[in-house]
């Protein structure tokens, strides 16, 4: 019998063993990224921002789930912010976790994420034990 390493030993398919469900090998064959919008545009009087993502035959990893958020710092009047000399403005540290107070996912109309008003301090805490200094310098 010919064997692909000459270290293998044979094997033997238990085929009449009916009580043993047989050990599938998954992997990821490919990956893609696919943008998806909001379905309303995010004011500062919105509470929700929901994501509709059309279903398909694909599955979705949810731990490779990004975020991509482009913002701009606006003034009571909801016109760009000029900074002076004795006024500046920046974003806060953590401004992502901060902007946000709760994340759900639910699939086919059903929660598959644990929710809690704490995300902001869990996301710092967890990039704090997560990260090397260089991550953590405040700048």
């Amino acid at each position: 019998m010919a064997y692909l390493h000459h270290t293998t030993s044979a094997a033997v398919m238990t085929q009449g063993d009916l009580w043993t469900t047989p050990e599938t090998n998954i992997c990821i064959d490919r990956s893609k990224k696919v943008p998806c919008k909001p379905s309303v545009a995010i004011q500062h009087s919105s509470s929700t921002v929901l994501f509709y993502v059309a279903g398909t035959s694909e599955a979705i990893d949810g731990s490779d789930t990004e975020l991509d958020v482009t913002f701009r710092i606006v003034d009571a009047d909801m016109k760009p912010f000029a900074g002076t000399a004795t006024s500046d403005a920046a974003p806060v540290n953590y401004l992502l976790h901060s902007m946000f107070s709760q994340v759900d996912m639910c699939l086919g109309g059903t929660l598959v994420s644990q929710s809690a008003m704490t995300y902001g301090l869990r996301s710092i805490i967890e990039s704090t034990i997560s990260y090397d200094k260089p991550a953590k310098i405040l700048t």
